[in-house]
């Protein structure tokens, strides 16, 4: 019998709350009620057979944090205290300690987790719900204890963060895949990221259940007529497979995109999709000339790849959006989607909701009052970029700001 999987969460409630409530409004609200069986429904996409204990559950939170509404009006995160409870989590307050408002959410849980590491219960995976990139040296260090460490994100966060990861849950992608909503998801064009890394043959002797891994993820893939979601893939060749300790790890590899890495060179892992190169092609515009100071930022933070006049155009539209809708990521990447085709234009809605994000990251939400402009948005995903690059050590010069400016689309 496989023995079930021994986990301890630990929320930074203000940043995934915050996060998430910038992306879908509705999707905030829907966690403020039932805390719990949202993050269940989130954790499902990397357990699908619910074979996942968590013993531990924890949320850090600011007892005077708020946020305010579409409508002028604030909601007060000591609201949401009472759901916590009822959901089985463990409080621990995180009053702000310096005048911006900022908490040690991210010590405490450091601390915590190092100390439940030592704990008499052997945790095989620790979940930390946060975007923030300084939690990076704990997951080094559950590494090194050979613990799995799943993230849960909700807001911009940098490339190595998701890398040492062993499973990241963006929730933005999670949005648009129609996982945490009733929504229909319309047709992908596609991510632009640059690969994670060159697939790599695999040479070892393949046991019975990884030979019928691959031959189902082969089968689904190359029966796709689009780029088929990493999340969504997992889950199904999961339901399709008996559960066994080879697949808690994916056969050695430790990640799905990897162990799909390993089955071709012809599958190519894009962001958070797989693309069969014969099947669907290259990414939309991989092939775009791009001088070498924007491909080198292109590369390092999974900027999309457009044309000075997608990028127009792109922002055209969202301030469009912005003026004449009340917010909804899902329901914006595809209602942008379809503007730009009746102008000939295809950009993706997986690239359209990677700027989307990056706007409200930037500082600059679509459902702002008044309505953003088209220069604003830019001026905010550019300011987005610009600091995912920092994250990534990728300082730039105010030449290269210039440059990265001009491709946008600035004047």
């Amino acid at each position: 019998m496989q023995d079930r999987i021994k986990s301890a969460l630990f929320l930074d409630f203000d940043n995934i709350f915050g996060g998430l409530h910038a992306l879908d409004a509705e999707q905030a609200d829907d966690m403020a009620d039932q805390p719990w069986q949202w993050l269940e429904n989130v954790l499902e996409q990397v357990d699908s057979d619910g074979k996942r204990d968590v013993l531990v559950k924890r949320a850090y939170l600011n007892p005077a944090g708020r946020i305010k509404n579409g409508d002028g009006t604030w909601r007060y995160f000591s609201s949401i205290r009472p759901q916590l409870t009822r959901a089985g989590f463990e409080i621990i307050d995180c009053p702000s300690l310096t005048s911006s408002g900022k908490n040690a959410a991210d010590i405490r849980i450091v601390m915590d987790v190092l100390a439940y590491l030592d704990r008499s219960c052997h945790y095989d995976e620790f979940i930390i719900a946060s975007s923030d990139a300084d939690f990076t040296p704990l997951l080094y260090r559950l590494r090194a204890e050979d613990r799995r460490a799943t993230v849960i994100a909700s807001g911009q966060t940098s490339a190595a963060y998701q890398q040492v990861a062993d499973a990241v849950l963006d929730v933005g992608e999670l949005l648009e895949a129609g996982k945490l909503s009733a929504s229909e998801i319309g047709e992908e064009s596609g991510q632009v990221s640059s690969p994670v890394a060159s697939p790599v043959i695999h040479e070892k002797t393949r046991t019975e259940q990884e030979s019928a891994a691959v031959t189902i993820a082969t089968s689904c893939i190359e029966a796709s007529d689009e780029p088929v979601l990493l999340s969504t893939f997992a889950k199904e060749l999961r339901e399709s497979l008996e559960s066994s300790k080879e697949l808690d790890n994916w056969f050695g590899y430790r990640t799905f995109g990897k162990f799909v890495q390993s089955i071709s060179d012809r599958f190519v892992i894009e962001g958070h999709h797989v693309w069969d190169t014969i099947r669907h092609g290259m990414p939309v515009d991989r092939d775009i000339f791009l001088p070498d100071t924007i491909r080198r930022i292109c590369n390092e933070t999974n900027l999309p790849r457009l044309s000075t006049e997608k990028w127009q155009a792109l922002f055209l539209v969202m301030a469009q959006y912005a003026q004449e809708n009340d917010f909804n990521l899902t329901h914006c990447t595809a209602w942008c989607r379809d503007k730009l085709r009746d102008q000939d234009i295809a950009i993706g809605r997986v690239q359209i909701s990677y700027v989307v994000r990056s706007s409200v990251y930037g500082g600059q939400p679509l459902n702002s009052i008044p309505s953003p402009s088209d220069t604003q948005i830019r001026e905010a995903v550019l300011r987005a970029a610009v600091a995912r690059a920092q994250a990534v050590h990728l300082t730039l010069t105010e030449e290269e700001e210039a440059e990265l400016s001009d491709w946008m689309g600035g004047i």
